[in-house]
């Protein structure tokens, strides 16, 4: 409060009401032979990624990765989804190759110019001996378990955005 006549302000202090707790009363019985304590069954949700990371080794077998990849086509239709984009890339010390697939259908995995560049990056990794990384993003959350049944070893587990300077 402003006192103008003696040009103060004042501070007035009240103390707050105290809210009392309610504390839950549960009634227990006796554990006897007719009586038996459950655990309450939790529903544990699986884990689900709507990004996936492939690692693929040097010189990589193209028709593999085309069924893997045909695979979780297959799958992902089954499941109203489907693969938004798609990025194969090789870095090197002399040479980056990017390949960006907009969109991954059957169709364009057969496309001879796919599998051209697929076979020139499975070629280009070998000859460099590096891995080449492919990053598939999907247009919805799908279990991950479904995902790692079909791409199998190629699905990595997180790792850091610095990785990809470390030796393969």
């Amino acid at each position: 409060m402003v006192n103008e006549s003696s040009g103060t302000i004042e501070f007035r202090v009240e103390p707050r009401k105290v809210v009392e707790e309610v504390k839950e009363v549960f009634v227990t019985r006796p554990v006897t032979a007719e009586t038996v304590p459950t655990r309450p069954i939790t529903f544990i949700p699986e884990h689900t990624i709507q990004h996936v990371s492939l690692e693929l080794p040097p010189g990589f077998n193209v028709d593999d990765i085309s069924q893997g990849l045909t695979a979780l086509i297959n799958l992902l239709k089954e499941l109203d989804a489907e693969i938004t984009s798609l990025e194969l890339k090789l870095d090197t010390e002399s040479i980056s190759l990017h390949m960006i697939l907009k969109k991954s259908t059957l169709e364009t995995l057969a496309d001879s110019n796919v599998r051209i560049v697929m076979n020139l990056l499975s070629r280009m990794s070998k000859a460099e001996n590096k891995a080449i990384s492919m990053d598939i993003d999907l247009s919805k959350p799908v279990a991950e378990d479904s995902v790692r049944k079909v791409l199998g070893e190629y699905l990595k587990t997180r790792r850091s955005s610095f990785d990809k300077f470390l030796p393969t």
